[in-house]
């Protein structure tokens, strides 16, 4: 009599829920895109291409984030329509938190257009300010 009690109890539940479930909401209808057109004559319609200056000069250096009494190595090249520059003059400034420094050394690039190297020691602890 439990057995048969409890089998009914559990079919009544099942048709509650699945009586709750199928009276439920509707499912929501996805809304069409509106459909978009590009005309034609967009392609045409681009800007001119900048013209590349004849002389570019790129720099690196050794160490961006450098400690105070640090070595940093100032590399550089310039070029003149791809091809390097050699003679010139490399003049560097270093750019701080506190201020700018011009590096002392103003050495001449090679015929590659490099300048192999500015070492320079150690940094004014007026300019070192770690933030």
């Amino acid at each position: 009599m439990k057995k048969t009690h409890r089998l009914i109890c559990s079919i009544g539940l099942l048709s509650s829920l699945l009586l709750v479930v199928a009276c439920g909401s509707t499912a929501n209808q996805i809304k069409p895109q509106q459909t978009v057109i590009i005309n034609q004559s967009f392609q045409g319609q681009s800007t001119p291409l900048p013209t590349v200056p004849a002389y570019r000069c790129g720099a690196w250096t050794s160490n961006n984030a450098p400690n105070a009494f640090s070595t940093i190595n100032v590399l550089a090249r310039l070029t003149k329509d791809v091809m390097g520059v050699g003679g010139a003059t490399a003049v560097a400034v270093a750019h701080f938190h506190g201020g700018d420094v011009t590096l002392d050394q103003q050495p001449k690039s090679d015929k590659g257009g490099m300048v192999s190297s500015q070492r320079w020691h150690g940094l004014p602890s007026c300019l070192y300010t770690r933030t």
